[in-house]
């Protein structure tokens, strides 16, 4: 079955509600990832971006076009074409970046994403998240993947009034919706130039680096799921928006209806070219253990995978990322566990080792 995508990227608000940088690009780094590695043909794409956005040369070969402005009503639109169609697929995914708020409504506080056209003096051309997700129930895609790269803020003084999608279809039976938020609520979005801080990481997460990915034993690859993704991406925004002097915290979140599976975004072959090996790293403490020490041993599944003597320190070993176990074999030390599980995807991989020295028996006579 196939797969459906709905991308949109706004940077030309109007100056009153600030103009944006980096939306309209990420949009496109998101389109060519769906379209090369998601499964997505350029025929089931609905692409909305703001004037003037640069688009590779390879979209037009692909044929990969610009629909429209991302204006509230060409936005629901677009979802309204995937309920009301009837289109059918395995997944749609979403993928929004631009002006977002954590807004004080009449129903409490909600987040909303703010269209091209959005002003404050007209904040029902604004869409709730939560009915963009309630509105796409109805669409016969049972996979549902969200991403919103967006502040959850609240930069504005007083309640707003945000747009609908009016009357909803049924529900399509068994839709589970995976909603990838860039912040928590109160935080920022930021971007660095042309480039979103969580879309980058979303990306490098999506094409399979570090953690993103998980080693299937029963076929033989290596998985992008869900929840490794977040788990991934919850590790890589915060520092990656520290290190571009950004003062706030980014902490990014997931929600979404479902039954707590944890779907395949992407498979990788277990290839060094798709998969590199990574470097793990281990420091053997205190120091006067580390010449005690005969033997370091990187097993999987109780068989020794790799194994290197100790000297000179720290032990690195090249392997492929997987997880292991860690043993250690000493002279006149114990180690303080019988063994380190190590979760080897980043590289380098780091694990710390401590060694305890044993005790002298001997006794005087």
């Amino acid at each position: 079955m196939s797969h459906h995508a709905i991308v949109i990227g706004i940077d030309n608000y109007e100056p009153a509600v600030g103009r944006l940088t980096a939306s309209a690009s990420d949009a496109v780094r998101f389109c060519e990832w769906v379209v090369r590695d998601g499964g997505v043909s350029p025929e089931d794409l609905t692409l909305l971006l703001s004037d003037g956005a640069q688009l590779p040369s390879s979209f037009a070969r692909l044929g990969i076009h610009v629909q429209g402005r991302p204006s509230g009503r060409n936005i629901r639109d677009a979802l309204r074409r995937i309920v009301l169609t009837k289109a059918t697929g395995e997944r749609l995914f979403v993928y929004f970046s631009g002006h977002g708020l954590n807004a004080d409504t009449a129903a409490g506080r909600i987040d909303v994403l703010l269209p091209e056209d959005y002003r404050a003096d007209q904040s029902g051309v604004s869409l709730a998240v939560t009915a963009l997700a309630d509105y796409l129930k109805a669409a016969r895609f049972p996979e549902q993947i969200i991403f919103i790269d967006a502040c959850r803020n609240s930069p504005t003084s007083g309640p707003i009034t945000p747009g609908g999608m009016g009357t909803c279809e049924p529900r399509f039976p068994g839709v589970e919706q995976f909603i990838f938020l860039a912040t928590a609520p109160g935080q920022q979005a930021a971007a660095v130039a042309n480039a979103g801080v969580y879309t980058t990481e979303l990306l490098n997460g999506l094409c399979g680096s570090g953690g993103a990915k998980v080693w299937d034993t029963g076929s033989g690859d290596y998985r992008v799921t869900a929840h490794r993704l977040q788990r991934y991406l919850t590790a890589r925004v915060p520092p990656r928006a520290r290190s571009a002097g950004v003062l706030e915290p980014q902490e990014p979140r997931l929600c979404g209806e479902n039954a707590g599976g944890s779907p395949v975004l992407r498979i990788l072959p277990d290839d060094p070219d798709h998969v590199p090996d990574v470097r793990l790293q281990i420091l053997i403490e205190p120091p006067c253990a580390r010449v005690a020490t005969t033997l370091v041993r990187v097993e999987r599944a109780g068989n020794q995978c790799y194994s290197c003597a100790a000297h000179p320190p720290p032990v690195e070993l090249r392997v492929r990322p997987r997880d292991y176990r860690v043993r250690v074999l000493a002279n006149s030390h114990t180690p303080e566990r019988a063994f380190w599980p190590v979760d080897a995807y980043d590289d380098p991989h780091s694990l710390d080792v401590v060694l305890q020295p044993v005790a002298d028996r001997s006794t005087n006579s």
